[in-house]
Formats: structure tokens, sequence, C-alpha cells
């Protein structure tokens, strides 16, 4: 049957909020190579320190490891509907200066749709962030003979993937003592990310520079997962994960333009153009990745997991950039407590999230790893009943260093995630 019109007139709002938010955060490392990098991860796993190669939940989904959408062909067989906001606001240092500065902005998360397939299976499509660029600063290079020439770095754009995935659940049996699934995922990777380098000379000696760049990304990626979960006494199960990511093929393009420029009365007079140039960049592909974890509770009581993440970057060819990539890992943990999921007190229906992570960073810029850590905590809200939830979650923490005059950043995240849970697809049954 189609999902009952009450909930679409509760989610219709929410897709339409992002139109009244407007970007204004800046991000300075998202300079270098495809931008900064966003989470995968919904709101309920970003409550738990982005859980993601052993979380299994028939109520949400998780991208991360697509072997998780035979979930939802469990006894609920229920439709997941997911939708997510980020509010993100950062207190941002000058190791130079020692100076600071405030930004933030918000925008929608993710948009996906969780679904059973068949008796065993699960399925997945959604779209969600990749990553971001959003940087302006100037600086002031000093020539004997020149004198003070300003520099102008502006960057802007958004990567973001469409992606659909399945997967299959094998029961036990009396050879196969718990629950194994396999899934697959293929994504899309796309967007533009446009960057402009300004030189002003002080004086008319010279013409002043500037050199522009719009990187087209398309890049296809295809992603797999397995979980093996092992149910023992009193209902106590664990879910032993693994997943990675590959990189399949890019049409990734990248537009280049360096032209020569003086400032009049009547505004910039374009003087020359010096390069000018379309090409076509196969090496501009996304990152392979790996992930392994695992988790223990107990079904509508409580869990928690851990996971460990390895990236390979040092082999990734991106747009021009001034820092060095680097293999990175990142290692994640969390839980969840539910005191009386089925209760019809809101308190004690909900859902109480805690976790923390520590990603050494792929950047390598002067010297240093620019690494990241946060703490997470959430609240998972009954939405008119105990099977859909509103979803808070918190993320604090710190990117970046103030060594060799590099920038620390010093954030708080908010996730807003809703998630509706409904028997869509089942057949009315009459007398």
């Amino acid at each position: 049957m189609h999902p009952p019109a009450k909930r679409w007139r509760l989610v219709l709002p929410l897709l339409f909020l992002p139109c009244l938010l407007f970007s204004q955060e800046i991000a300075p490392y998202s300079r270098f190579g495809l931008g900064e990098l966003s989470s995968s991860s919904f709101a309920a796993s970003k409550g738990m320190g982005r859980l993601a190669a052993g979380y299994r939940a028939p109520l949400h989904i998780n991208f991360l490891n697509p072997a998780s959408y035979s979930a939802f062909s469990t006894a609920l067989k229920l439709t997941t509907l997911e939708a997510g906001f980020n509010f993100t606001t950062k207190k941002i240092t000058d190791g130079l200066t020692n100076k600071s500065y405030r930004t933030g902005d918000g925008f929608l998360d993710y948009v996906a749709l969780g679904f059973p397939a068949g008796k065993s299976g699960g399925a997945s499509i959604g779209l969600i962030p990749y990553s971001q660029m959003s940087y302006s600063f100037k600086d002031t290079l000093h020539d004997d003979t020149l004198g003070d020439i300003a520099q102008q770095y502006d960057g802007s754009g958004r990567l973001y993937q469409l992606y659909g995935g399945g997967a299959v659940r094998f029961a036990k049996n009396d050879t196969l003592p718990g629950d194994f699934s396999i899934g697959l995922n293929f994504s899309y990777v796309f967007g533009n990310l446009d960057r402009t380098e300004v030189l002003q000379f002080p004086d008319g000696s010279f013409y002043n520079t500037r050199i522009s760049s719009s990187a087209r990304v398309g890049s296809y990626v295809l992603s797999a997962g397995v979980q093996y979960k092992r149910t023992f006494s009193d209902s106590l199960y664990a879910v032993i994960g693994a997943y990675g990511l590959f990189p399949v093929a890019s049409t990734s393009t990248e537009y280049v333009k360096w032209d020569r420029f003086v400032i009049l009365s009547s505004g910039v007079f374009v003087v020359d153009t010096v390069y000018d140039d379309d090409r076509k960049n196969e090496n501009i592909k996304i990152p392979p990745e790996t992930g392994v974890g695992i988790s223990v509770g107990q079904p509508e009581k409580w869990m928690a997991g851990v996971d460990f993440k390895y990236s390979v970057w040092n082999d990734v060819e991106t747009f021009s950039n001034e820092a060095v990539f680097e293999n990175s890992w990142e290692l994640r943990g969390g839980g969840e407590f539910k005191p009386d999921f089925r209760s019809q007190k809101l308190f004690k229906s909900s859902s109480y999230r805690l976790g923390a992570y520590y990603n050494r960073g792929y950047l390598n810029t002067d010297g240093e790893r620019i690494s990241e850590y946060g703490f997470t905590f959430g609240i998972g809200l009954p939405v008119k009943s105990w099977l859909s939830r509103l979803n808070f979650s918190f993320d604090a923490g710190n990117r970046g260093t103030l060594k060799n005059g590099l920038i620390s950043e010093t954030f708080f995240r908010a996730y807003i995630g809703l998630t509706l849970n409904e028997k869509w697809f089942t057949k009315p049954k009459y007398d």
C-alpha cells in the first residue's frame, strides 16, 4: 500500500528547508584535493561515533556497509525513509597571527530510502554529500623591487554521491550457526569544484594575473560489504562486519584559464589570455578504503561497537594542490541505550547514544598531518509510534594544528535526522 499522506505532510517541509539555508562556512583545508570530506553515516550512527562496519539495524539505513540492507527483510519488513540536515559552527585559529574568527553553515545532509526485497533481501537508494570546498583568504608577498604583492585565493563547490544497492541474507542452518549477509553499492560521485588565484601588483609596471580552474568531477564507485550475525542466550547478539570501497572509472575534466588584467575606474579589463585549456583527467578517482568492525547488544535494549577504517591516498591524483596525500586511518566507537523501546512514555521510549572517533588525516602540509578527533552524543525521539524516530546528534571536536603556522578548527556540528518506518509495499488483503 502507499505511504500514509500524513507522513508525507511531515517530510515535505523538511525537504524544502535547505532552500532557506545559505552556506557561509569557511573550511581552510578544503583547498586541497577534492575538498573537505563529509561523513557518509546518517544521524543515528553519527551519535555513536560514526559506527559503520558492524552496525546493523532494521529501522535505520547504513550506507557504508551495504550488507546491512538485508536487515530490512527481518520480521518487521518495514520501508525506511531517512532525511537529515547538518548545522555546523567553527572557531578557526590562525597559527601565524593567533587570531580567531567564527563561521558556520547549514545544508541538507542526505535523503535515502531502504526497503525489504523478497524474503531475505534488502535494498537502498539515496543522495548524500561527498565533500565540500569553501575557502577565501588573502596573503601579501613582499618583493624588494616590486613592493607588496596582494594574493587572493578562493574556492567553492560541493560533490554529491547518488547510490543504489542491495543485499541478501543467508539464514543460519546446520552448517552456519548465524546469519551471513553480503551486499553491494554502486555510486556516482559528481559535482563542480571551482578555484581562483589572483596576484595584484602595487603599480602598473606589471599586469595583474588570475588563474581560474573549474573541475567537473564524475567518478563511479563500487562498494561491497559482509556481515555475520550470531545470536546467543538471552537474545545477546554479535555482528562482525567488513566493507571495501573501490573506484571503477572517472569522467572528470578540468577547465583552466590564465589571464592578465588591469583594474580601471570602469571595472576589470582583461588584457589577454595566456592559457586556456579544457582537459580530461582519468586519474581523478575516489580513494579506495576498507573498514572492519564488531558490535554486540540486545534487540530493543542496547548496542555497542567499534570500527577501524583505512583509506589509500598515496596513489591518488587530484587537481593541482600544494599538499602531500598519505594513507590514513580512523578509529570509531560508540553505543546506544534504550530504556523501554515500546513504552508510551517519551523518555523511556527514546534512544540515547554516545561515541567518539579519531581520524589520522590524509593531508600532510608543511610536514604536519591534519588529523581530526571528536566526541558524539545523540537522542532518538519516537514520532507518532515507537517505529519512527526524530534523531538529534551532536559532534564536538578539533581538526588541524597550530604548529608551523597552520590552522586549527574547533567545531560543533548538530545533525537532525528524520526516520520514518512504514509498510509501503505490502499487498492489501481482503476477506
